[in-house]
């Protein structure tokens, strides 16, 4: 992933002329590896570095969610931190149906 993020990167900025701020956003939680933040290479003393965000789902707090108007948040609150009980389940569904 941290090659994939820095030809992402290099491609948005070439195709739109704008400085970008790349973040990786993780749904689900796959593993207990640990998630590398940026891409490093060198190659005969020239050196390629891509920084970016991480940004794991199930470690996001789900009351943000409810804190800011982001519905496009609300079908991921199953799976925020403190977003898997049915109390929370039925919150969400009455704010996106507005009942």
């Amino acid at each position: 992933m941290p090659r994939r993020m820095r030809a992402y990167t290099a491609l948005a900025e070439e195709k739109y002329n704008l400085p970008t701020y790349p973040v990786l956003i993780n749904i689900l939680k796959a593993s207990d590896a640990e998630i590398p933040t940026s891409y490093a290479l060198n190659i005969a003393g020239l050196r390629a570095i891509q920084d970016y965000r991480v940004i794991n789902l199930w470690e996001v707090d789900v009351n943000i969610a409810f804190a800011q108007p982001l519905p496009s948040l609300l079908p991921f609150v199953p799976i925020l931190k403190g977003g898997d009980n049915e109390s929370t389940i039925r919150e969400i569904k009455s704010n996106s149906t507005g009942n």
